[in-house]
């Protein structure tokens, strides 16, 4: 049979797309290559070192996509090179002796490829819920945490470990019935993916909503503590906390022996200066304040900080100018 000039071709093609994408897997796999551990406590939840995440599992993703994307490259190209082939030299494809031929094996050996490269990628990627956000407190500052959360671990890490299962199953089973000219069959096996993903996105808001937010801190008080020790670990926090229970008025004894815990409990803080100010002087309408800063102050011979609001002067209720402090 008269052959086209694949191995010209597939040479072109690949010094292009080595060229295009050469500067991604150098950056990725010089990281790999010179990876380290970062030490302490591994993460509570895959137990992997934090390098692990720097270092191998970009690298790890990168070769699943690379292969995957390198796989469908490989199946565009020879259903191109077939078609190609039977319409220059022959009068056109005909199916029945296409399927006899190498290209339906390749075709098959290409699927399951893209089907493993696509399943492990969903594996791996299963760890990226230690970089969700999964609660956000009710303070003013809308503080968010970032983590694995109650519904994450015990969840949406396992319905996606099922669902790269999921993955591979429905698309070797696709394939089955296509051979087998069952397109029907492989039709709904192919929908089972998104009706998968469907069920268990359902599943998941139902949980969060019914059994995790009617006490949600609660629930999530042990994630909360994988993020405050974390937190901990990297900004090297090490300190002693002791929860003091609260006994009545201390003692004079107590007092002299807790002069530097007392010392350190602020008295007066901006929100109780502005509070005040405008209790007992915004109120008489002459003077507003807006704001309160800490400044440092010499008394009674002590260097001290004190908060210090800046007043502006108000004319029929518009601010006119700012006096002083």
């Amino acid at each position: 049979m008269p052959k086209l000039p694949n191995k010209s071709i597939a040479l072109i093609l690949g010094g292009i797309v080595a060229i295009l994408t050469s500067s991604v897997l150098t950056n990725k796999t010089m990281l790999f290559m010179n990876s380290t551990w970062f030490g302490g406590s591994p993460d509570p939840i895959f137990g992997q070192d934090i390098g692990y995440y720097m270092f191998q599992k970009p690298f790890i993703e990168m070769i699943l996509a690379y292969a995957m994307a390198m796989f469908i490259g490989l199946a565009v190209y020879t259903v191109v090179y077939y078609i190609a082939a039977f319409n220059i030299y022959f009068d056109g494809i005909d199916i029945k002796m296409l399927k006899k031929s190498t290209f339906f094996k390749q075709m098959i050996v290409f699927t399951i490829l893209i089907a493993i490269c696509l399943s492990g990628l969903t594996l791996i990627r299963t760890q990226n819920i230690l970089f969700e956000e999964f609660i956000e407190l009710d303070d003013e500052e809308k503080t968010t945490l970032y983590g694995a959360g109650f519904t994450d671990v015990t969840i949406k890490l396992w319905g996606y470990r099922i669902f790269a299962v999921v993955i591979f199953a429905a698309i070797v089973a696709a394939t089955h019935f296509f051979q087998k000219e069952k397109y029907k069959k492989a039709v709904f096996s192919i929908l089972g993916i998104p009706a998968y993903l469907i069920a268990l996105f359902i599943f998941m808001t139902g949980f969060e909503w019914l059994f995790v937010s009617s006490n949600k801190l609660d629930k999530e008080k042990t994630y909360i503590g994988y993020n405050i020790e974390s937190t901990r670990n990297a900004y090297n926090i090490d300190i002693d906390e002791i929860e003091l229970e609260n006994g009545g008025t201390i003692s004079e004894e107590y007092a002299n022996k807790y002069q530097n815990v007392i010392q350190n409990i602020p008295i007066v803080s901006e929100e109780m200066t502005l509070t005040a100010l405008n209790e007992y002087q915004t109120s008489v309408g002459f003077y507003k304040y807006p704001t309160s800063k800490l400044q440092n102050y010499t008394i009674n011979g002590e260097e001290s900080l004190v908060y210090v609001s800046p007043r502006e002067i108000v004319i029929d209720g518009i601010s006119r100018t700012y006096d002083n402090k």
